[in-house]
Order: C-alpha cells, then sequence, then structure tokens
C-alpha cells in the first residue's frame, strides 16, 4: 500500500514538472523585440501628388513681367477652357519660343491653390491703399506688417506679411512709399482668396513632335 501510494506521488510531480516545462517553453519571448517599423503618410509624400495633368489644346500665350507668362488652354473633353500663370525660369523642360505652341496639343501639369490677394490695408483706421470701400464679406487680419521695407524696383511685386500671434497671411504686392511709412507697425489688411493655376510643365504630345520634325525636315529637302 506504501508503494502504491509512493508511485502515485511519483506519477503526480512528473505530471506537475512536465506542466511547468511546458509553460516555460511556449511563454512569448519579450526581450529584445521591436515593433515592427510602419510606413506613415509622411514618410511616402511625394510632391507630384500636389499637381494635376491635364491634356489640352493651347490657345494662346501672353508675356508679362519677365519671367511670367499668362496661358490659355482649352480642355476638349472637359469642355472648358482654363487661364494660367507660368513662370518660365521654373518650368521644367524649359521651352525658347512660346509662340510655337499656340495652336498645339501638349500635357501640361500644374498646381491650382486658392492664393490671398490683399485688397485693403487701414491703419488707425485710415485706408492706405486708395479709397476702396471695404466689403464686410472680405477676410481680414490684424498683426504687424513686414516685408515693407523699400519700394518694389523690379518688374515682379514683393511678399509683404502680417502677423499676429495666431498666424500669418502673405501678400504679392507692389510696395510703395505709403506702406514702407507703416512697415513692422499693427494695421488691418482685408484679403479675398483668388485661385491661382500656375503651370510646371508642358509637354507637346507625340503628334505634334512629329509634325514639328516633318517640317523640318521637308524645309531641308527644299534647301537642297
Amino acid at each position: 500500500m506504501k508503494r502504491t501510494n509512493q508511485h502515485l506521488k511519483n506519477i503526480y510531480f512528473l505530471l506537475f514538472l512536465s506542466l511547468i516545462i511546458a509553460s516555460c517553453t511556449s511563454a512569448p519571448k519579450q526581450e529584445n523585440e521591436e515593433a515592427p517599423e510602419t510606413n506613415t503618410l509622411e514618410d511616402s509624400t511625394d510632391e507630384d501628388d500636389e499637381q494635376l495633368t491635364e491634356y489640352g489644346l493651347i490657345q494662346a500665350v501672353e508675356d508679362g513681367a519677365y519671367p511670367m507668362y499668362t496661358v490659355t488652354v482649352e480642355f476638349p473633353e472637359r469642355k472648358m477652357i482654363q487661364t494660367f500663370n507660368l513662370n518660365a525660369e521654373e518650368l521644367e523642360p524649359r521651352i525658347e519660343q512660346w509662340g510655337s505652341l499656340v495652336g498645339k496639343y501638349a500635357s501640361i501639369k500644374y498646381t491650382s491653390t486658392l492664393d490671398p490677394h490683399l485688397i485693403q490695408i487701414t491703419k488707425d483706421e485710415k485706408m492706405i491703399l486708395g479709397s476702396t470701400k471695404i466689403d464686410p464679406k472680405w477676410n481680414l487680419i490684424t498683426g504687424t506688417l513686414s516685408g515693407a521695407v523699400e519700394i518694389t524696383s523690379s518688374d515682379l511685386p514683393s511678399t509683404i506679411r502680417v502677423s499676429n500671434e495666431k498666424g500669418n497671411v502673405s501678400f504679392n504686392y507692389y510696395v510703395d512709399d505709403e506702406l514702407v511709412a507703416i512697415n513692422n507697425t499693427e494695421v488691418t489688411a482685408y484679403y479675398i482668396l483668388r485661385p491661382n493655376h500656375t503651370i510646371t510643365s508642358i509637354i507637346l504630345s507625340e503628334e505634334e513632335i512629329n509634325k514639328e520634325t516633318a517640317g523640318k525636315n521637308t524645309e531641308v529637302s527644299e534647301e537642297e
């Protein structure tokens, strides 16, 4: 009887020991474990995501204050005509003869934004930019004027800014002596948001390129 009891005790002890060993081997290892790396939207941000691409017919190219141009494009599929701004020095690839683009189809890459357009600035309730009456529907910001250090002497406008503790708004504007006089003082700027479409790339269609090549070959043949 004693031997039987002892035998049972041995069996229970072995079973208990087996359970302990099994729980140890199945427990997850926590040392030296690192969370898997994940890709966020910021990691995969692409500048091209902010640009749009359209295929259209270039109707007109008008030059402004260099290097700025205005380009009018018709989009037949959308049945609309859109006017774009263009900086010749920032365009990729570069284009030398702008007049040659008129009447041709091209793939156009551009950005579309809403930019603040300055209409009036007041200082101590005095209108600084002419006598334009203020529309209550306009946006406004009150803060310190900066950037109006000197009168704009170039063909392109200067960039001025009105800032306060909540933020700032920048404007492209031709600075005059009245703005210089109130630089670094508190003002209220009234403005609206205007759509701004800016071309970053113009690539002629393969058909248009073939036409140009054929035309050049014809001219060479006639000269010979």
